[in-house]
């Protein structure tokens, strides 16, 4: 994605599981894996450690009034709330198999709404049909919060 002066903006991996845990190459890092709760298949929860974790800002939405469910640390801020391991690694869950299976029903994002998806179109489930709800208002978020960073640095 080009931004003003020929720079480039690239979309960042969050959670990069085989640099950080190692996965996918012959020496995989399990001590890591269990610091960050690793929850992909074939790492049970009982190895987990509960050990401070690294947390990432995802694009949560803001919380304006926080309590203590809303899991906003001191040194966090509320307006770009960071993502727990409580539940495991954010890493895992964006790479879940539900995750991917929704990947057939995606609708391509235009400039002014999304493409038709044949299969989008026709589907009556409504688990899928709202998890696809959920992600095209995501991916206008998204595609919203990089028109304003284009904007910022078109102003400079």
């Amino acid at each position: 994605m080009a931004v003003s002066g020929g720079e480039i903006a690239t979309l960042a991996e969050t959670y990069p599981c085989r640099s950080w845990c190692g996965l996918g190459t012959t020496q995989p890092q399990n001590d890591q894996r269990r610091d960050f709760r690793c929850a992909l298949p074939g790492f049970d929860e009982s190895r987990w450690r509960n050990v401070p974790t690294p947390r990432m800002y995802m694009g949560r939405l803001p919380i304006y009034d926080p309590g203590p469910e809303d899991d906003v640390r001191p040194d966090e801020s509320p307006e770009t709330p960071r993502e727990s391991h409580d539940d495991g690694c954010p890493g895992a869950w964006y790479r879940c198999a539900f995750v991917a299976s929704l990947a057939k029903y995606e609708r391509l994002l235009l400039e002014h709404g999304f493409a038709s998806n044949l299969l989008a179109d026709r589907t009556h489930d409504r688990l899928v049909i709202e998890a696809m709800q959920y992600i095209e208002s995501e991916r206008v978020r998204a595609q919203a919060h990089w028109h304003e960073i284009r904007s910022k640095a078109a102003a400079q």
